[in-house]
């Protein structure tokens, strides 16, 4: 059975809620957006013995995983993990999001920068902005109102939007590492790498690049459930307002027909639905001018496709 009332609505997007958390979460958290696998034996001698020797250009000669925070090693593989400084865990460095103020460094190493500052602040948002409408949406099964609905659609949707972007800026950091000219010393443009180090170097995404895919997805979707949350409560509602002015006339319901007209327009159900201010007098189509009974402003009620002939004291189906 298709799940199209808005209860029903309401607790998939719910329920899809915490999902999206774990998956944007994972993927801020692990350190494998890209992977990086380095074949040290077509390495150069020199360039072994630097490995072992000089921390900071041994980082780029190691086999190596990265992620929005950190890049880590392989502890049985880097030994100069136990001289290199800022080690942590062991095995892994922080993302510096700082421009270095001991050197001058070039236009590429700075926009680099401000690109991984866009990754990590556009990420954040997308876990702010999932936890906001589950938070939100939480409430709505309370509430129930289609106006609130909509609102953690759309916080939905942003939330996606901030996903999306981040890992498009992702992909632009890695094409200045790839492909501008860096200063020497920078390291982390391929550049500067020896052709026996490029040709050793083999980059490829990780998983954590597919977890932000997936609860990108998933907040898109979980944004789409929403909005039909938003509309299904939107008819339900309409639907309890006809039933309450229906409710005040006693146990007789008003029915507006087929067709009708007021001696000079015809009105089709679709012209009189949702009309609650019909045209006076109105009669059933169907008979002479001389014996039409006049129909008086009621609430548009259509029940089957059969006509009706009513009167204002009196609602019957005719014969």
């Amino acid at each position: 059975m298709a799940c199209r009332n808005a209860n029903c609505l309401l607790n998939a997007a719910t329920l899809l809620g915490p999902l999206v958390i774990v998956f944007v979460v994972l993927g801020f958290a692990t350190d494998h957006w890209t992977e990086t696998d380095v074949d040290r034996t077509k390495l150069s001698t020199f360039e072994r013995d630097l490995s072992n020797s000089n921390a900071d250009f041994a980082r780029i000669l190691h086999t190596r995983h990265r992620g929005i925070l950190r890049e880590c090693y392989p502890k049985d593989s880097a030994l100069f993990l136990k001289t290199a400084q800022n080690v942590v865990g062991g095995d892994c460095f922080y993302i510096e999001f700082e421009d270095a103020s001991d050197r001058e460094v070039s236009s590429e190493y700075t926009r680099r920068m401000h690109l991984m500052r866009g990754v990590l602040a556009l990420y954040v948002l997308g876990v702010i902005a999932a936890i906001t409408t589950f938070v939100m949406g939480i409430i709505l099964c309370l509430a129930k109102n289609c106006h609130l609905a909509h609102a953690v659609a759309i916080c939905s949707c942003f939330g996606a939007l901030f996903i999306l972007a981040a890992i498009v800026l992702f992909h632009a950091q890695e094409y200045v590492e790839a492909n501008k000219d860096g200063e020497a010393g920078e390291t982390m443009f391929q550049n500067t790498w020896s052709k026996t180090l490029l040709q050793a170097t083999d980059s490829s995404l990780g998983y954590s690049y597919a977890l932000a895919w997936v609860g990108f997805v998933l907040a898109i979707l979980d944004g789409l459930l929403y909005l039909l949350v938003s509309r299904a409560m939107r008819l339900r509602d309409l639907s309890d307002d006809y039933s309450s002015i229906t409710s005040s006339s006693g146990d007789r319901k008003p029915v507006i027909p087929d067709y009708a007209y007021d001696g000079s327009q015809v009105y089709d159900n679709h012209a009189m639905k949702f009309n609650t201010h019909l045209p006076t007098p109105l009669y059933v189509e169907g008979y002479p001018p001389g014996i039409m009974q006049t129909i008086p402003a009621v609430p548009a009620l259509t029940y089957g496709n059969s006509v009706y002939k009513m009167a204002p004291s009196d609602y019957s189906r005719d014969a």
